[in-house]
């Protein structure tokens, strides 16, 4: 399985010139991504809806599903397999993945990492498990920190981990967290892959408490919100045009101060903003009907009047 000879290629890649001199080849061996995200899932589920206050999980995930992920020490990878691929037996390969094409894009990428956190770079990078005294130490930092991911394959649940996988799915990764100190602000941020233009939906991941019983459990657990998949693969409750990777919010993330209003479609259920719609809200009533255009979709591309 590819589960199995990911686990056999980390083991073998013990040292930078080996992880640089082999990424290219072992690259082009892994299976593609799938271009949609799952509409169906193995894994159960973690807490009816009804109780996510009470089990620590924000209100701001809307009616997405919580799914259990593994507690192996790759609870980040396993929720995002799931959110891909519906199970977890990808995660491993998601790793894999994800370090190689880091190391393919090693310069860029500490390049963005610093420019993306100039501001407290110092508090950022140690969030990340850098240890790092400067900003000219980033990348030596991070290569050892890559090859250090290899060697721990079921290690993770550094803001890195994060980073290097939405680049390598080319996704953005879309946090959630109950807490609101300062002290948890990295688990709320939405992270944007850092080398990719046209961005799909993005994958949304919950930190949980590991003991939701207890009043001092610590939020170290990693959990997918999943939902149905619209007309135009992005997530039912998301802005259809981010499936179309033309979604006006895209590029900054979408922020409930910008005033963005929604619509319902009364065909498919799928939400669009009126911006993206090019339509104004007070003109409809509750009662009106609405299509966003799902009756006109054909091979991914519909044609709207604006």
């Amino acid at each position: 399985s590819w589960e199995e000879r990911s686990l056999l290629i980390m083991r073998n890649l013990d040292s930078w010139d080996n992880l640089w001199g082999l990424s290219d080849f072992i690259l082009s061996e892994m299976p593609i991504l799938p271009t949609q995200l799952a509409s169906s899932w193995k894994a159960p589920e973690l807490v009816k809806l009804e109780k996510y206050k009470a089990y620590g999980i924000p209100l701001d995930v809307g009616e997405r599903s919580i799914r259990k992920t593994t507690s192996n020490g790759n609870c980040i990878f396993n929720a995002i397999s799931i959110a891909l691929y519906g199970d977890e037996t990808m995660a491993l390969p998601l790793k894999l993945g994800s370090v190689l094409t880091a190391a393919e894009n090693l310069v860029p990428f500490t390049k963005y990492l610093c420019e993306e956190y100039a501001v407290n770079l110092q508090r950022w990078l140690s969030s990340f498990a850098l240890d790092v005294e400067a900003a000219e130490d980033v990348e030596s930092a991070c290569r050892n920190e890559l090859v250090r991911i290899l060697q721990a394959p079921y290690s993770d649940g550094t803001l890195l981990h994060l980073h290097i996988v939405a680049n390598y799915v080319k996704r953005p990764i879309h946090q959630h967290c109950a807490k609101d100190s300062d002290l948890f602000m990295q688990y709320k941020q939405v992270i944007y892959p850092f080398n990719s233009r046209f961005q799909p939906s993005a994958i949304h991941l919950v930190w949980v408490p590991s003991k939701p019983k207890s009043r001092h459990s610590s939020y170290n657990h990693v959990v997918p919100a999943v939902c149905s998949v619209g007309p135009y693969g992005s997530h039912i409750e998301e802005c259809a045009f981010q499936g179309l990777g033309t979604c006006k919010f895209i590029p900054i993330g979408f922020d409930e101060e910008e005033g963005a209003a929604w619509v319902e479609c009364t065909l498919c259920g799928q939400w669009v903003h009126k911006e993206c719609m090019g339509v104004t809200t007070r003109d409809f009533f509750e009662w009106d009907d609405f299509p966003c255009g799902c009756d006109r979709l054909v091979d991914g591309e519909v044609s709207l009047k604006r």
